[in-house]
């Protein structure tokens, strides 16, 4: 799915939380009898409604990127900065080349809820842009972190699984799977006997999303960085 893509439908689940929310502060104050409880709850309303209204219609502009972590390319030359695009739906991460002119730590792209990024800002981030991963069902989000291994391996992690693998003496993202839960969706069991299966479920790769990362991005890393290190023994 597009970015583009994504923050439609981040705008529309934004919305419908919305409006999940709008209508449980309304069921619930008519349950509540005390004017304390109810003015805390029409408080709460106004807050979210305040809050929806600002974030869509205001033309404030918000950084698109959220800073996690920076590190020195092995030759000096450039940076590696990892970073969470701007999302309300799915958590999106970005691993950008920068050079050393850029401090990472201050990188500001301006977004809006309204208007997006600019043409321009798309452009300039995906020239830059060398790794590449977002998660649909927000699983195994903590912790993300780039490191570089042997010199020439810059590598994505999040939750305690490798995600992608941009080899740096290839210039090649290696791995590099954007929606890796989409892949895992389509071939799960669920979608092979469908939504309504109600067998056994053995835990398995095609019941179990982490099994299924481990054994389809998070080890062919692992074995192409073991592959590669055995078959270069003077690095």
């Amino acid at each position: 799915m597009a970015q583009s893509q994504r923050k439609a439908v981040g705008l529309a689940q934004f919305c419908e939380g919305y409006k999940r929310v709008s209508g449980q502060v309304a069921n619930d104050t008519e349950n509540i009898e005390t004017e304390q409880n109810r003015s805390n709850l029409m408080t709460k309303g106004h807050f979210i409604t305040s809050l929806f209204l600002i974030l869509t219609l205001s033309s404030c502009n918000l950084n698109y990127l959220d800073y996690y972590q920076h590190i020195e390319s092995p030759d000096g030359q450039f940076y590696y900065g990892l970073y969470s695009d701007f999302s309300i739906g799915d958590p999106g991460f970005l691993v950008l080349k920068l050079d050393k002119k850029t401090n990472p730590k201050d990188l500001k792209i301006n977004y809006s809820i309204k208007n997006g990024i600019t043409g321009d800002d798309a452009e300039w981030i995906g020239d830059r842009t060398v790794l590449s991963n977002y998660d649909e069902a927000a699983e195994y989000c903590s912790n993300p972190k780039i490191e570089i291994i042997d010199k020439r391996f810059l590598v994505f992690s999040r939750g305690g699984y490798m995600f992608g693998l941009y080899d740096l003496k290839l210039e090649k993202d290696t791995f590099n799977n954007c929606c890796p839960w989409n892949d895992w969706a389509s071939q799960n069991i669920w979608a092979e006997k469908g939504t309504n299966y109600k067998g056994h479920i053995p835990k398995d790769e095609k019941s179990d999303y982490g099994l299924w990362i481990e054994k389809n991005i998070h080890d062919k890393i692992k074995d192409y960085i073991a592959n590669n290190e055995k078959n270069n023994p003077n690095r």
